[in-house]
């Protein structure tokens, strides 16, 4: 910290870190329920990622560019990069200590078991290895890595497998010296379409292995006649941290861009299992070019955003926070016109006590309403199978003047917003793609209707959140 006369600055990396290290504390405090806890848990895990991809990422452009430049505080960049990273390792050290010695023991009390590999019986292995044969095999393909190249390209934020094989275990014992010649490493990558936690049959509770270790189990039918060494999880993150010009004429074509950058964007950190073996490290530092700040070895199972599958497993209500679902305004009756509802007075909905259900129908009437001229919208992040877009899309398709504007800028949802755009424009909504020089991040909507005894009116929206019928259900 950094006392200038009056004022007193606190590091902003630092201090992020701190507020993270707040919401892991939640998962440690036993007045939450506990598969509340496991989803603090798990919203620490996915906050760190987002902070590496994005702060971590800009500080390592920074120190490239401008090494001596300093914050508020008087730090460099440099500096800041190691603060931050030894704060990361105590983060993961305290998150790992979480799960392993509080959250499992407490859980397996409940009968929510993670099952380690001797633990399993004859029966569930059996169970694993239909699974395996059935849902992995075709899943996975293991890609060699010969000596001397590259890693294959692996995407961000996603784990993966890496194998040492050994191809003649005769000829290594013959001439110990020269073994490393007859290892060969393989990496499997696993999509994020398979599930991470695999239950397993269990005459009661919830008995689970993770993914990983049912691939590492059975990792002899995916490398016939090849002696396995050992294996390792691991996960690298990349730079998301990259400039968009958004200055650019085509602002769509350059978001497309960067989405495809971040694929192949500088890594900022890899992690591995904490028993990768010295051999293997070797092997992933030389080959991914990475310097040793940025490797982490992490006790607990890697990826902790996975653990938001657990949290929300079925018939454990008692674990849970009771449910509170949102009220209906009375305002907004059953049956009654939307518009004269509105029109009588101003409306206030707060969420998430009350009801979303209202705007999402004041916009789906609109698409129907013989009435209506014109919609305009601002779109920033909106749900899956958004039933905001699929009204905006009716309402095109039945001859109304619909334009939104789209910030593709929405960190992470870039990749959504664009499908939702395009889907938009093919219907034929007008649409802008932001606006230059700023992020649009206002919820706006108006619509205009031609009434036969009052003409044109205009009926607005406008809140905080986001068009998102998903999150309107959490978020204050």
């Amino acid at each position: 910290m950094k006392n200038d006369g009056d004022l007193k600055y606190i590091n902003r990396e630092l201090s992020w870190l701190e507020f993270n290290a707040r919401v892991l504390e939640q998962a440690f405090d036993e007045t939450n329920p506990l598969l509340e806890r496991v989803k603090f848990f798990a919203i620490s895990g996915s906050n760190l990622d987002e902070f590496v991809k994005v702060r971590v990422g800009g500080l390592k452009i920074a120190n490239s560019q401008m090494s001596e430049m300093r914050d508020n505080t008087g730090m460099t960049t440099q500096q800041q990069l190691d603060a931050v990273c030894g704060r990361i390792r105590q983060m993961n050290e305290r998150q790992s200590m979480c799960l392993l010695e509080k959250l499992e023991p407490a859980l397996a009390e409940k009968g929510i078991v993670r099952c380690s590999l001797d633990q399993l019986t004859a029966k569930q292995k059996e169970h694993l290895a239909q699974y395996f044969d059935s849902e992995i095999v075709s899943t996975v393909s293991p890609i060699a890595i010969q000596p001397g190249s590259e890693f294959p390209l692996l995407q961000g934020a996603k784990i993966a497998i890496c194998v040492r094989l050994e191809f003649d275990p005769k000829a290594v014992l013959a001439s110990p010296d020269d073994s490393t010649e007859n290892e060969r490493f393989a990496t499997l990558p696993i999509g994020g379409a398979m599930n991470r936690i695999v239950r397993v049959p269990s005459a009661d509770g919830f008995h689970y292995v993770l993914l990983e270790d049912v691939i590492g189990m059975f990792l002899e039918r995916l490398f016939p006649g090849q002696q396995i060494l050992d294996w390792s999880t691991l996960r690298i993150t990349r730079n998301a941290d990259i400039a968009v010009d958004d200055m650019m004429h085509d602002l769509l074509a350059e978001m497309t861009q960067l989405l495809e950058k971040r694929k192949i964007s500088q890594l900022v950190r890899l992690e591995v299992s904490d028993s990768t073996s010295d051999a293997m490290l070797t092997f992933l530092k030389d080959t991914l070019s990475i310097e040793d700040d940025d490797i982490y070895r992490i006790e607990s199972p890697i990826d902790l955003a996975a653990y938001f599958q657990l949290a929300s497993i079925k018939g454990y209500s008692s674990l849970k926070d009771k449910p509170w679902p949102p009220q209906k305004s009375p305002a907004f009756s059953d049956g009654k016109n939307i518009f004269d509802v509105i029109a009588a007075e101003d409306r206030v909905l707060l969420h998430p006590y009350q009801s979303y259900d209202p705007v999402v129908e004041f916009i789906q009437a609109a698409a129907e309403d013989e009435q209506v001229v014109a919609i305009k919208q601002t779109l920033y992040r909106s749900s899956h199978n958004s039933e905001i877009i699929s009204a905006l899309v009716r309402a095109a398709e039945n001859g109304k003047s619909v334009t939104v504007i789209v910030e593709l800028k929405a960190r992470f949802d870039e990749a959504r917003n664009i499908r939702g755009a395009r889907k938009l424009e093919q219907s034929g909504v007008d649409v802008i793609y932001g606006v230059q020089g700023l992020k649009t991040h206002a919820k706006i909507c108006v619509v205009v209707r031609r009434e036969p005894t009052r003409g044109i009116q205009r009926y607005i929206h406008f809140g905080t959140g986001n068009y998102n019928e998903s999150t309107a259900t959490l978020y204050s």
